[in-house]
Order: structure tokens, then C-alpha cells, then sequence
């Protein structure tokens, strides 16, 4: 997860980086390149991390059936395993 997350980002930021740093006859290669390979792959990979994150908190009764991807707890160490955040 942590991988794919990392990959998803650092993916973003060399989109970025290609189409700031690309001259004029460069431009709209690195513009194509980012907005049709390297944008969508890092879009794939983070959504997936996060789904896949949800899934092993669900796995695990961290979260319920119906919460969000957004609202899981990122667990700190062996004790967080299984145990549900406080109501409140």
C-alpha cells in the first residue's frame, strides 16, 4: 500500500516536473505524456492504495461496512489492530 501510494505521488510530481521543465518543442509531448500516461497511472495507484487500505481497516473491524476511504484510522503500531476509534 505504502509502495503504490508513494509511486502515485512521486508520479504526479514528475508529470509536473516533465511539463515545467520541457522547452518549446518539447511542450506539448511532455503536456500529452502527463495528461494521457502518467497522470491516470497515478491516479490508478492511489485510489487503489487508498481502497486497498479501507479494505484491510474493514478486514480488521477498524472502520465499519459504510464509511469512507478518507475516514480510516491509520493504524500506529501492533496495538491499534482491531480496535475501534472512540464515539464522540
Amino acid at each position: 500500500m505504502l509502495t503504490s501510494f508513494a509511486t502515485g505521488v512521486l508520479l504526479m510530481c514528475d508529470a509536473w516536473f516533465d511539463v515545467m521543465m520541457s522547452n518549446r518543442e518539447d511542450g506539448m509531448t511532455a503536456t500529452v505524456t502527463a495528461l494521457l500516461v502518467e497522470l491516470p497511472l497515478a491516479g490508478l495507484l492511489l485510489v487503489g492504495a487508498t481502497r486497498l487500505l479501507w479494505r484491510v481497516s474493514w478486514r480488521y473491524g477498524m472502520v465499519d461496512a459504510d464509511s469512507r476511504p478518507w475516514q480510516v484510522p491509520i493504524p500506529l503500531g501492533p496495538n491499534e489492530i482491531g480496535r475501534r476509534p472512540a464515539e464522540g
